[in-house]
């Protein structure tokens, strides 16, 4: 038995929706999870005229500990609230009072970490130190192979600067910080690059690794949301909590209208329990 926690996101979006439709379909399947909504009242009273929620529920008014759950699902958008995180993954990871997170996107053709996450592109080359990239490839790693369950990971590293830098002719990041890292005996046989982003995803050579480490954020999530088309899934990776997340936005233009695909937020919710399931059998022994 799992225990997950669904947050419904902007309460102008399609979150509230996509909440409801998930839920109607898990609670139809024959399993023993524990689902926990994080929904305002009325805005669950609302959106139940638009989608019929089919399963039984208990409203709790209060909130839930991450000390009391095994997973957060969410699809939570708070810039304009003047919270001080940029992204949940900061949120989260500062919650659980850690350091060393990655952001990562999963799917079933592509997986994607990021170096860098909510910054702006004139600070990323600035950013990119040798302790730090070491620290969050440690960390991909980790989740891979604890996580996912792929006992030999291959990683490939993309460059930061067009054609990964051309030995030095166009910027220097790749020389003298990215492959110093990525030939250190610690990373052998498992991280290759640098590669040239364009090359590398004109040539689909996606398929030979397990995953695809970026610089930056659209680096790597413009291929990821191109080839996966909401199909795929956020993923904090280092966090002691398992929180997954659909890879779509709040989609202002069909809320309310009932037609909003619950796909993503379904497969989030499979990647948690699926990382669930592996952890507990590593804790297990």
């Amino acid at each position: 038995m799992g225990r997950f926690v669904f947050t419904c996101g902007d309460i102008n979006g399609i979150g509230p929706e996509i909440l409801i439709k998930t839920i109607n379909k898990l609670s139809s399947k024959k399993n023993t999870d524990k689902y926990t909504l994080i929904i305002p009242e009325k805005i669950f009273n609302l959106t139940s005229r638009i989608v019929e929620p089919t399963f039984e529920y208990k409203i709790i008014r209060g909130i839930t500990s991450v000390n009391h759950t095994d997973d957060i699902i969410s699809v939570l958008d708070f810039k304009s609230a003047g919270i001080k995180y940029p992204g949940q993954t900061e949120m989260y990871a500062d919650w659980c009072k850690v350091k060393n997170f990655v952001m990562t996107f999963l799917s079933g053709e592509l997986r994607v970490g990021l170096y860098s996450i909510h910054i702006p592109v004139k600070d990323v080359s600035s950013s990119i130190n040798k302790k730090l990239l070491t620290s969050k490839l440690d960390t991909v790693i980790k989740m891979l192979k604890f996580d996912l369950g792929i006992k030999k990971p291959r990683i490939a590293l993309l460059g930061l600067n067009p054609h990964a830098g051309e030995n030095g002719i166009i910027g220097d990041e790749e020389k003298k910080v990215i492959e110093p890292v990525i030939n250190h005996k610690h990373f052998k046989g498992i991280i290759e690059g640098t590669f040239s982003s364009d090359a590398f995803f004109a040539g689909r050579r996606f398929k030979d690794y397990d995953l695809v480490f970026g610089l930056y954020h659209d680096q790597v999530l413009i291929p990821f949301k191109y080839i996966n088309s909401g199909r795929g899934v956020n993923y904090s990776a280092g966090l002691p909590i398992i929180r997954t997340s659909p890879d779509h936005g709040t989609a202002y233009d069909i809320a309310g209208h009932g037609i909003a695909d619950e796909s993503s937020m379904i497969e989030a919710y499979n990647y948690a329990k699926f990382i669930l399931r592996n952890r507990k059998k590593i804790n297990n022994g």
